[in-house]
């Protein structure tokens, strides 16, 4: 089975203060992808951030690998891209666990209008120190 993939942008439209789009592939190659507005990253450490459930954007916002700008869009920036290892329901999911491309996996819980991430430790980063 192939993992499905995800990705965090941000998103500065023109005279506005950044946001940040989180996609994933509801199915693999999927030309549609569900998408949420945050109001932070969550691909590092944890926290919590404010969520809209936004229409379904393009697959070109899921593989895009670096800076696009125009007037009718503003600045598009990705942050972070990865894989979903688990995920309860693609469209309305509570808890995703995304394992992502700098190496950090973290877990993210949909609750109301919030998204509490964390970072996860794996058993390959855990270690007796003497």
């Amino acid at each position: 089975m192939s993992h499905r993939r995800v990705a965090l942008i941000c998103h500065t439209p023109q005279g506005q203060v950044p946001h940040w789009d989180l996609l994933f592939e509801r199915q693999p190659g999927s030309e549609l992808c569900a998408t949420w507005r945050l109001d932070q990253p969550c691909h590092t450490g944890q926290g919590i951030a404010t969520t809209v459930r936004l229409f379904d954007h393009r697959r070109f916002y899921l593989e895009l690998d670096s800076e696009v700008t125009s007037d009718n869009i503003g600045s598009v920036k990705p942050e972070a891209s990865g894989d979903i290892l688990d995920v309860d329901d693609f469209d309305e999911p509570s808890h995703v666990v995304v394992r992502w491309s700098h190496g950090e996996w973290s877990k993210l819980l949909f609750l109301n209008h919030e998204l509490h991430y964390e970072r996860l430790v794996q058993a390959d980063q855990t270690s007796d120190a003497k």
